[in-house]
C-alpha cells in the first residue's frame, strides 16, 4: 500500500528548519544590539560622570583664619589660557623658595590649610590654586591629568612672573595632581625638586582599578576601550598621555620625593615602585603604614612637613 503525503505538508516540514534558523538569526542580532547599546549607554555615562566637575564650592575657611597673610591671585593655563584662581602665601620671613601645591582629582586648594602654617613658618612661599573645573577656576570638564597639565604649567610661568627663580622653585602634588606633576616637572629641567604623594603610574592602569572599586563592581575593565575612544572623541582626552612613570624616565640632575600608603586602596601601592623604579637615582620615598589615600597631611601634618622641608631643604 503507497501512502501519498499531502505535498503542502512536505513544504512546511522542509521549511521548519528555515523558519527556525531565521528566528534564531533574528534574535541573535535583537541581543547583540542590545548589547552593544547597553555597552554605549554605560560607556557614555561612565565617561561623562568621570569629566565633569562636582562640589565647585571651597572650605569656608581661608588662610586668614589659620593666621596667615595671603593674596587672591589670578592667572591663565597654559595654551588654552583658562582663568585659574588660587592663593599667594608668603613665608613668614623673607625668603626666596616657593612651593607650588597641586591638589587632587575634583578636589580643591582647601585641601592643602592644615600644613600651610608650618611650611609658611619653615621659611615657603606658597602658590596653591584650583585647578579647572575645580573650586573658583574656569572650565567644566577635569581630565584626571591631561588637560590639567596646562594648568601646572601656568602656575609655573606665573610663578616665574612673580619673580621667582626656576631652580627656587617646587612642586607639591596628591593624587592626580601629583601624576599632573610629574609629567610637567619632567618637561621643565631647570626647576629641580618635587614631593609626589599617592601619584598613579599610569591613567590607563589606574582607571582599570578604580572603575570596579568606585562602582562597587559593577562596571568592570571590559568598558575601558569605549571610555578611552568616547573621552577621546568627545572631549579630546587621550588617556594614554597620562603616563607618569614613562615621564620621570626623563629626569635630568632632578629629584622626586615619592610618598604613599601601604594600605591605599584607591592607588594600589604597585603604582609607587613603579614610578620608584622609573624614576631611578632621582628618586626618594616615605611609605606610610596607616592613612587611606592622600590622609597622610590630616593624620601625620607634623611628620609630612618634616619629610617636605627636609626634601626641599637639600634640593632647592
Amino acid at each position: 500500500m503507497i501512502i501519498t503525503v499531502p505535498q503542502f505538508m512536505v513544504a512546511q516540514s522542509l521549511s521548519a528548519p528555515k523558519f527556525s534558523r531565521r528566528l534564531l538569526f533574528n534574535v541573535s542580532i535583537l541581543f547583540l544590539e542590545f548589547v552593544a547599546l547597553f555597552y554605549l549607554v554605560v560607556t557614555i555615562s561612565v565617561t561623562e560622570n568621570f569629566t565633569r566637575s562636582f562640589d565647585r564650592s571651597l572650605w569656608p575657611l581661608t588662610p586668614a583664619e589659620i593666621g596667615l597673610q595671603y593674596q587672591e591671585v589670578t592667572f591663565p593655563a597654559a595654551e588654552d589660557k583658562l582663568n585659574l584662581r588660587g592663593w599667594y602665601i608668603p613665608a613668614t620671613t623673607p625668603s626666596e623658595k616657593l612651593l607650588i601645591l597641586l591638589h587632587g582629582n575634583i578636589t580643591s586648594r582647601t585641601t592643602w590649610l592644615r600644613i600651610l602654617p608650618n611650611l609658611a613658618q619653615q621659611g615657603y612661599n606658597l602658590l596653591l590654586f584650583d585647578f579647572r573645573g575645580c573650586g573658583q577656576s574656569e572650565g567644566d570638564t577635569v581630565s584626571f591629568g591631561y588637560y590639567e597639565q596646562r594648568d601646572v604649567q601656568g602656575a609655573i610661568d606665573y610663578a616665574k612672573e612673580l619673580g621667582f627663580k626656576s631652580d627656587k622653585i617646587g612642586l607639591v602634588g596628591q593624587s592626580a595632581g601629583a601624576a599632573t606633576g610629574l609629567i610637567i616637572f619632567s618637561r621643565n629641567h631647570e626647576i629641580k625638586a618635587m614631593v609626589s604623594d599617592s601619584s598613579f603610574a599610569d591613567l590607563n592602569s589606574e582607571l582599570e582599578h578604580a572603575l570596579p572599586f568606585y562602582t562597587k563592581e559593577i562596571i568592570q575593565p571590559l568598558f575601558l576601550p569605549g571610555i578611552q575612544l568616547w573621552a577621546r572623541l568627545v572631549h579630546g582626552i587621550d588617556t594614554n598621555q597620562v603616563n607618569p612613570e614613562e615621564a620621570v624616565k626623563n629626569l635630568k640632575d632632578q629629584h622626586v620625593l615619592f610618598i604613599h600608603s601601604q594600605i591605599d586602596k584607591i592607588v594600589p601601592l604597585s603604582h609607587f615602585y613603579r614610578l620608584k623604579n622609573a624614576a631611578g637615582s632621582a628618586a626618594e620615598s616615605w611609605l606610610v603604614p596607616d592613612a587611606p589615600h592622600i590622609v597622610t597631611t590630616e593624620r601625620h601634618p607634623e611628620e609630612y612637613v618634616y619629610h617636605l622641608v627636609k626634601f626641599f631643604d637639600k634640593y632647592l
